[in-house]
């Protein structure tokens, strides 16, 4: 994958089919080609972004893509926003469920998923730390 970020996306196709790689892997590439300096850069930022947009940055990618970000960061910063996200961050879910928000009166839909993202970016930012505050965040969001 680090070698396969040095080429241009034409070449690192070519490289790839000429050697054969698994299909699973070529994914993995593909997706990861780029990313590194892309994130790196935005991890290496005076203002490092806070762990939910962190989080947003990086959920989905493979574990080898986030470790070749870490590898090539020359950020402190940078590198220990990766390792908090690899080590807890990715793992940190709102207390509330959907099955709860609608035990608390509100109806099904588009906005639950609204209200369990901003609530997953208020525990991961420490915003919220126990599921009372969550509640009353949940019923914040619902009343604008």
């Amino acid at each position: 994958m680090a070698l396969m970020d040095l080429l241009p996306a034409k070449e690192m196709e070519r490289a790839v089919k000429r050697l054969g790689v698994p299909g699973r892997v070529v994914k993995k590439i593909r997706v990861g080609h780029g990313a590194m300096r892309r994130l790196s850069r935005r991890l290496a930022k005076k203002a490092a972004p806070r762990p939910a947009e962190v989080y947003r940055m990086l959920v989905g990618l493979s574990d080898e893509t986030i470790l070749l970000v870490m590898a090539s960061s020359e950020s402190e910063a940078g590198t220990r926003r990766l390792s908090a996200y690899l080590a807890t961050d990715r793992y940190v879910r709102p207390s509330l469920t959907g099955k709860q928000l609608k035990e608390m009166g509100l109806k099904p839909g588009p906005q639950f998923k609204k209200i369990l993202d901003r609530l997953l970016d208020a525990r991961l930012n420490g915003e919220v730390t126990s599921e009372r505050e969550e509640r009353a965040l949940a019923k914040r969001i619902v009343e604008r």
